[in-house]
C-alpha cells in the first residue's frame, strides 16, 4: 500500500531519509560507487540530480509494491515516529508516521547511480 509519495528535482543529488527530529549528522559514502550511506538514524541516497530532471520517491509497506533492485536493507533508529523523506535543503518534504524504535526499511531503486524513481519498503 502507498503511504507517501514525492515527485521534485533534488539539487544536490541527495535523498534524505531521517527521524524528523535527529540532530544525528549526516553520513558521507565511503567510495563514489556507493549509492546508499548509513548513520543510525539516517540513510543518504544518491539519486538523479535536478539539472537532469525529477525523482519520484514512493513508500509502500510491502517489498511486493516496490520495483527496481534493493540498494539497501537495515534498521533506522526513528524515536520520534516520523520519518522524513527529503531532499537536502529539506525544501521538499513528506513525513510518514511509524511505531517509534527501530525500524526496518528497504530501498529499491531503478539504478544505483542517480537513481530517478525510488521505493522506500517500511515493513
Amino acid at each position: 500500500m502507498l503511504k507517501a509519495e514525492l515527485e521534485a528535482e533534488f539539487p544536490y543529488g541527495v535523498l534524505l531519509i531521517t527521524d524528523a527530529e535527529s540532530t544525528e549528522q549526516i553520513p558521507s559514502w565511503d567510495s563514489p560507487e556507493e549509492p546508499v550511506a548509513v548513520a543510525a538514524s539516517a540513510l543518504v541516497v544518491r539519486v538523479r540530480p535536478a539539472d537532469e530532471g525529477e525523482v519520484t520517491v514512493r513508500v509502500v509497506d510491502s517489498p511486493g509494491d516496490a520495483a527496481g533492485g534493493q540498494i539497501f536493507a537495515g534498521e533506522l533508529e526513528v524515536k520520534s515516529g516520523v520519518l522524513k523523506i527529503s531532499d537536502a535543503l529539506s525544501a521538499v518534504t513528506t513525513e510518514v508516521q511509524v511505531t517509534p524504535g527501530p525500524l526496518p526499511v528497504q530501498v529499491y531503486a531503478d539504478s544505483i547511480v542517480e537513481a530517478s524513481s525510488l521505493y522506500v519498503v517500511l515493513t
